[in-house]
């Protein structure tokens, strides 16, 4: 049996889904909402949203600061161990999130899934009823197990 993990395509033509956040297994219970964005190489979470848990760019290393959005033009940093919660699902999936400098990130309330994300689900969308399913295909992606 497969779960199908329900988004929506935005007024604005972007793709949708709304998530959890486990930052080292601790779940913070609100919701982000993220885009889609089949371009992006990582998976990114905006800012804002970082601050407001604790975890500010100027809070993380540098050490693994990477470039984003070409040369030159902004970096981000990685958080610890990160894993998502698909909303209306009970799959949990592993992955490497970074936050950019808000400095130079003009998108700050924005967060985003990139490929590395996508490439543990069978993408489909419907752009008749503005509908978007990801089906986990990956071993990264596996049922929670709540205690």
């Amino acid at each position: 049996m497969t779960t199908e993990i329900k988004g929506y395509i935005a007024k604005d033509g972007f793709w949708r889904i709304n998530a959890k956040l486990y930052l080292n297994d601790e779940c913070h219970d609100k919701p982000i909402k993220f885009i889609i964005d089949s371009g992006s190489q990582i998976t990114l979470l905006s800012p804002n949203f970082a601050k407001k848990i604790g975890l500010g760019f100027d809070t993380l290393s540098a050490i693994n600061e990477i470039p984003i959005g070409g040369p030159g033009k902004c970096t981000a940093r990685p958080l610890p161990k990160v894993e998502i919660i698909l909303k209306g699902t009970d799959y949990l999936t592993q992955c490497r999130m970074y936050v950019p400098n808000p400095k130079c990130y003009k998108k700050r309330g924005w967060s985003l899934i990139g490929q590395d994300v996508l490439r543990q689900f069978n993408l489909k969308s419907d752009n008749k009823t503005r509908k978007i399913i990801l089906i986990p295909i990956s071993s990264l992606t596996a049922p929670v197990q709540f205690k």
